[in-house]
């Protein structure tokens, strides 16, 4: 649409019945979060319609009314509003969510040998699936040869662990909607308990993102704009 086009919102009315006699009744759709997000027209067939200067101009109205500005911040947000040619409006639902950081409890016992010198064990967790890599740390940089088999057998031990405690979270009925297990664990040599010839520590809590989805109904009611033009 160009600087220069403008139009009432009786010619909006007026296209968009237009649009729906033939068959190509508008739809806008929208999508985005974290820095980016647009707006955009089909018809109920998936045909695009954004090429019309008017849909250009209820885009407009569809920006203003979602008013995410630059679409900044950690959400998402999508939806779709198809016209009603009864009410002259855009009826839809915007869905719009983020994620924010839980946790929940856990009885995951953590063994390293006592022969192996560290100064912390570091655990990352990552991606909806749980990838795991663990780090046996010493300050001064050495790594003991057995350290290796060790982290590898820790890294497979927590993939299935973790995300068991997770699902026994969710079977106890919280009905939160899982994000991810992207976690840093940071867990100090101080923490650990030697027993007999090992190191071992309880994990007692394990840390995963959830959506925060909230459903927010959206409407263009080109009747009422009009009223006021």
């Amino acid at each position: 649409m160009s600087e220069e086009t403008i139009f009432t919102a009786q010619q909006l009315i007026d296209w968009c019945d237009k649009m729906a006699s033939e068959g190509k009744n508008p739809v806008i759709k929208w999508e985005g979060g974290g820095d980016s997000g647009w707006c955009y027209m089909e018809d109920e067939e998936g045909e695009r319609l954004d090429s019309h200067p008017e849909a250009g101009a209820l885009m407009e109205h569809m920006y203003d009314t979602l008013d995410y500005g630059s679409w900044a911040g950690e959400f998402s947000a999508n939806g779709e509003a198809p016209y009603n040619t009864k009410t002259k409006s855009f009826e839809g639902t915007d869905y719009y969510s983020e994620s924010e950081n839980t946790s929940c409890d856990a009885e995951i016992r953590i063994e390293i040998p006592a022969f192996i010198p560290f100064d912390r064990l570091e655990i990352q967790t990552e991606d909806e699936d749980c990838t795991v890599s663990c780090d046996i740390a010493l300050d001064n940089g050495y790594v003991h040869p057995a350290a290796h088999d060790v982290m590898t057998n820790l890294e497979k031990q927590l993939t299935e662990e973790i995300p068991g405690a997770v699902d026994n979270h969710y079977k106890s009925g919280d009905d939160d909607q899982f994000d991810s297990f992207w976690h840093h664990y940071v867990i100090d040599r101080n923490q650990f308990k030697r027993e007999g010839d090992m190191m071992v520590h309880i994990l007692k809590e394990v840390h995963f993102s959830i959506h925060n989805v909230v459903d927010k109904d959206i409407c263009i009611d080109l009747k009422d704009i009009a009223e006021y033009e």
